[in-house]
C-alpha cells in the first residue's frame, strides 16, 4: 500500500527506539508531535505515535490495532520463547482479553488493598532502617527495587531463595528486546527461560498444594473458569502480574524524587502536605513514564492522523510523548504536584489495557513516600549523584540515586 500521506522529514533522525537515544528521548518526541506525529521509521514497516489523542485513538480501537505479540517483531517472550504460541493477557484483544484480565484484577480489589498496606508499610519501615543512620543512600539499590520486589514476592508467595531469578527476570526487556544487541538478547533469553522453568513449578505446586497467596487464588480461579488446569496459559497472564508489579515502580520511585529533589518548590508543599502525596506520583509517572512506548499491530489498511497504514504495520504508541502533549497538559514540561488534569496521562496505558496492577503501585509509591518524607530530614541529592537513565530501548528509570540526608533527627 503506497503511503501518500508519509510526513517526510530528511533532516530528522529517528533515534529512539534504541538503546543510544534512551538517555534523552524527549526533544525527538517533541519535534514528532510538532511536525508528524504519526510518521514511519524510513525503511521499515515501523509508525510511530506521539501525540496524546492519536495513542488514545490506537488504545480504545483494538479492532484496528491488536496486541497480539505473535504478528509483532518481538524477538522472543516473557519466557525466552522465539516462536511463543501462547499470549498473556497484555498480548490479548477483546473478548478474550476481558475474562483473563479479571482474574488478576480480583487479587487488586480496593479491599484486598487495604489488607495490603500494613505489608507494604512493613517492608518499606525495614528498608529505611537498613539506612536510616548512616546519612545517605543509594535508592535504587537500597530501596526502590526491593521494595516492589519484597511486595511482589510476598504476595505470591515466594521465598528468599527466588530473589536472584526474580531480579534478573525483571530487568529482561520484551518489546524492547529488539532493538538490543545479539549478545544482550541471549543474555535476557537466559534469564527469561530461568525465570519461566521456575514460575511453572511454582504453578504446579500451588495447584497440588494452595496456600494462602495471590498464585494459589490466581490458580484456582483459572481452573474455575476454564475447568481445568492450564498451567502455560496460567503462567504466561501471572508473569504479566508478577513482572509489571515490579518494574514501573523500581523506575518511578526514583524519577519521582528526583523530580522533587530538582523543584524545591514542589517538595516543600509536598512535605507540607502529605496528601499531595498521591498526586505528586502521578505527575512524576507523567513527566517520566517508566514504560516509554509499547506496540500493536495494524489488522488492516487503515489511516491515523491523516497516515495511511498498512496491514501488518508495526505501530508503537509512545505514552511518555502522549504525556508532554501541550494540548493536553498546559506546561507540560513542568513539574506540578497540583496539575488538575494529571489523571489524563497514560503512563498507566488507556482502554482496556489500562495496567491492572496500577492499585498496587500506587500503594506503594504513597507508602514510600510518606515514610521517606517523615524519617529522612533534609533529604537531597548528593553531591556526587549519577544522573544517568538505563540503557534500554522500552523503559524509563535511572542507573542509580545517590541521596543524602540530615542525621541530627535521629
Amino acid at each position: 500500500m503506497r503511503n501518500d500521506n508519509l510526513h517526510a522529514m530528511p533532516e530528522l533522525e529517528i533515534t529512539y527506539p534504541s538503546v543510544e537515544g534512551a538517555e534523552c528521548p524527549y526533544p525527538l518526541y517533541e519535534r514528532l508531535r510538532a511536525e508528524a506525529p504519526v510518521t514511519q521509521v524510513p525503511g521499515t514497516n515501523q509508525y510511530l505515535v506521539t501525540r496524546w489523542h492519536d495513542v488514545q485513538y490506537v488504545c480504545r480501537h483494538p479492532e484496528l490495532f491488536s496486541s497480539d505479540s505473535r504478528r509483532s517483531r518481538t524477538p522472543f517472550d516473557s519466557f525466552g520463547d522465539k516462536n511463543p504460541t501462547i499470549r498473556g493477557m497484555v498480548e490479548l484483544d477483546p473478548p478474550e482479553h476481558k475474562p483473563r484480565r479479571d482474574a488478576c484484577r480480583l487479587s487488586l480489589t480496593p479491599r484486598r488493598l487495604l489488607d495490603y498496606e500494613p505489608m507494604v508499610r512493613e517492608i518499606v519501615t525495614h528498608l529505611i532502617d537498613q539506612f536510616v543512620a548512616n546519612g545517605r543512600f543509594e535508592m535504587v539499590e537500597q530501596f526502590s527495587r526491593p521494595l516492589p520486589m519484597d511486595v511482589t514476592m510476598r504476595l505470591f508467595g515466594f521465598t528468599e531463595e527466588d530473589r536472584e531469578w526474580v531480579g534478573a527476570w525483571s530487568l529482561v526487556e520484551t518489546s524492547g528486546s529488539a532493538f538490543i544487541s545479539e549478545e544482550a538478547q541471549e543474555r535476557q533469553i537466559g534469564y527469561a527461560r530461568r525465570a519461566g522453568k521456575r514460575l511453572l513449578e511454582e504453578l504446579v505446586d500451588r495447584y497440588e498444594h494452595p496456600g494462602d497467596d495471590i498464585l494459589s487464588e490466581f490458580v484456582a480461579r483459572n481452573v474455575e473458569r476454564t475447568g481445568h488446569f492450564d498451567k502455560i496459559q496460567v503462567r504466561a497472564d501471572a508473569s504479566n502480574m508478577f513482572r509489571g508489579g515490579i518494574i514501573t515502580v523500581a523506575h518511578a520511585i526514583p524519577m519521582a524524587t528526583r523530580l522533587l529533589l530538582e523543584n524545591p518548590d514542589q517538595l516543600e508543599a509536598v512535605c507540607a502536605d502529605s496528601a499531595l502525596i498521591p498526586r505528586m506520583f502521578e505527575e512524576a509517572l507523567r513527566v517520566e513514564s517508566p514504560s516509554q512506548w509499547n506496540p500493536r499491530i495494524a489488522v488492516a489498511d487503515t489511516e491515523l492522523g491523516g497516515v495511511k497504514i498498512p496491514e501488518g504495520a508495526y505501530v508503537m504508541i509512545f505514552w511518555a510523548s502522549g504525556n508532554r502533549d501541550e494540548e493536553v497538559f498546559e506546561d507540560a514540561t513542568a513539574f506540578d504536584v497540583r496539575r488538575q488534569n494529571v489523571a489524563k496521562h497514560l503512563s498507566f496505558g488507556d482502554g482496556s489495557h489500562f495496567c491492572v496492577g496500577a492499585p498496587l503501585a500506587r500503594l506503594e509509591a504513597r507508602v514510600a513516600f510518606e515514610e521517606l518524607l517523615a524519617r529522612l530530614p533534609g533529604l537531597r541529592l548528593a553531591q556526587d549523584a549519577d544522573a544517568a537513565h538505563v540503557a534500554s530501548p522500552a523503559f524509563r528509570g535511572l542507573r542509580r540515586l545517590d541521596l543524602a540526608f540530615d542525621m541530627n533527627a535521629h
